[in-house]
């Protein structure tokens, strides 16, 4: 293993708050990806089933 120690690893250097940082918002992201996909989708089923039961009741 390249760092004697997890509190090396986690510093490395001075450098761990940009790395780790980058790691953070990158997850950040996906689960904003996730979160949005899942709203517009139950957006979206929201809407069919109003159209449908618009053309149902006439």
């Amino acid at each position: 293993m390249y760092f004697q120690s997890f509190m090396q690893a986690f510093h490395m250097n001075g450098h761990g708050v940009y790395v780790w940082g980058c790691y953070g918002l990158f997850l950040l992201m996906i689960a904003w990806n996730f979160w949005r996909i899942r709203k517009q989708r139950q957006l979206q089923l929201r809407r069919l089933l109003q159209v449908r039961s618009r053309q149902e009741n006439g």
